[in-house]
């Protein structure tokens, strides 16, 4: 039985793991950097902690979900985005045994937006510091020695944590009103198709870059329209903005749609944000 160890196991995406059915096929070890019951403790900035719990766990696949996702504080404490996003994936790397393959959550944040529909051999040219540590950590990855899958994936979503859909959710349940921009379009991602998405590639013994998202790519405000429909809130609160005008420290891509021309080719099924909507507000 091949051990996976997954990082930030605490955060939205790592939550997600211990749910999926198809877990009891791998011996399963779940960390994250704060001690808590159920996780073994490991700060992936840590070498130390990591160098400790890669060697008595030796894991076979190592899936790094944890990271600094939060874009503006990533703008504001450069330092902290770069220990955990940049030099957490080094140790890592360095510490793995040579054969181990590891699993780099990555961000449509890459690309500066100008164009859309990227595909996974498009050109980067991240727009703000988020964007540049994790274009930096999937250079370093496939520079390294290892069998990698680095998947980009965006406007991470599920019921749980902090994301644009709770965020909107919570708002419009409480009738406060909230901006969304219309021209910031991407493919949105459920965190529970990303995880099965995940294990689908392990099974497939995929390797390289890959995108993933909803099959359909969809403006902010749209998304934001459909979440108050699907969950019979008042979208009348939504006020249509563009991206210049909300206050954000960071520069965000417009239009960082995917071109998902490989999970075609994989046979992947691909989600309708509609559908998964639906899903969610009935679970």
């Amino acid at each position: 039985m091949r051990k996976i160890l997954v990082t930030g196991s605490n955060g939205q995406l790592g939550l997600h793991f211990k749910n999926i059915p198809n877990s009891s096929l791998f011996s399963m070890i779940y960390t994250h950097h704060s001690p808590f019951s159920g996780f073994i403790n490991m700060d992936i900035s840590n070498e130390e902690q990591v160098r400790s719990v890669l060697q008595k766990f030796n894991p076979d696949i190592i899936i790094n979900t944890a990271a600094i996702t939060d874009v503006d504080l990533c703008q504001k404490n450069k330092l902290l985005a770069r220990r955990v996003n940049v030099d957490g994936l080094k140790n890592l790397i360095k510490h793995s045994k040579l054969k181990a393959k590891i699993i780099q959550i990555s961000s449509d944040y890459i690309f500066d937006g100008f164009s859309g529909f990227y595909s996974e051999n498009s050109t980067p040219n991240p727009l703000s510091y988020y964007g540049k540590t994790k274009l930096e950590a999937e250079n370093i990855l496939i520079s390294s020695n290892k069998n990698f899958i680095i998947i980009r994936v965006s406007t991470l979503f599920s019921n749980i944590s902090i994301n644009f859909y709770n965020w909107v959710l919570s708002n419009l349940s409480k009738n406060n009103h909230i901006k969304v921009a219309k021209d910031q379009i991407s493919n949105p991602c459920y965190a529970l198709n990303l995880i099965n998405f995940i294990y689908d590639l392990i099974l497939l013994d995929f390797n390289g870059k890959i995108n993933f998202g909803s099959k359909n790519s969809i403006s902010k405000l749209n998304f934001a329209n459909d979440i108050a429909d699907e969950n019979n809130l008042d979208k009348h609160l939504i006020e249509e903005v563009k991206i210049k005008d909300i206050n954000f420290e960071a520069d965000r891509p417009l239009n960082s749609s995917f071109d998902l021309s490989l999970c075609s080719d994989l046979n992947i099924n691909l989600f309708n944000i509609k559908d998964t909507l639906k899903y969610m507000a009935n679970i």
